[in-house]
């Protein structure tokens, strides 16, 4: 994902009549929502939301509402559980959690310490974080659908 900064080198090289060229390029990698940013990260590695949403255990259909913006949760916990699913990077999970408007992964935090370093070390079983959480005595990631 390129940085705004490395866009806007892209965007200060291009001509006018190439701008639709630009546009077409980019467009993903923009990421002007959170839908249209985990369409380029599942894209990118090659997933489907089904996959994703089955490695999360969360239901497909709250789960691709989600995914699509027609659905909001207040619940981090189930869009890290899709985060982990998707085998995202911690700097892709900030941008994720930012455009979504959720609070970022806090370095106070005890549990989003586990959180960082799951990602960090590619260590994407929820179950597996899920182990790590309970071994120092935080919370699991949230089972239940109360707002499905």
């Amino acid at each position: 994902m390129p940085t705004t900064q490395r866009l806007q080198k892209i965007l200060d090289s291009c001509r006018m009549d190439g701008l639709r060229q630009y546009w077409e390029g980019h467009r993903e990698e923009a990421g002007l929502d959170f839908p249209t940013y985990m369409d380029w990260i599942l894209r990118e590695r090659q997933m489907s939301r089904r996959e994703v949403l089955r490695r999360a255990d969360i239901p497909e259909k709250y789960g691709y509402r989600i995914l699509d913006g027609t659905r909001r949760t207040t619940d981090r916990d189930r869009l890290l559980k899709i985060f982990f699913a998707a085998h995202m990077s911690p700097e892709e999970v900030q941008r994720a959690l930012a455009l979504y408007g959720m609070p970022a992964l806090y370095p106070r935090n005890p549990r989003d310490n586990v959180f960082y370093l799951a990602f960090r070390n590619r260590l994407w079983s929820v179950d597996k974080v899920d182990e790590w959480l309970r071994y120092y005595h935080l919370k699991p990631l949230a089972i239940g659908l109360e707002e499905a």
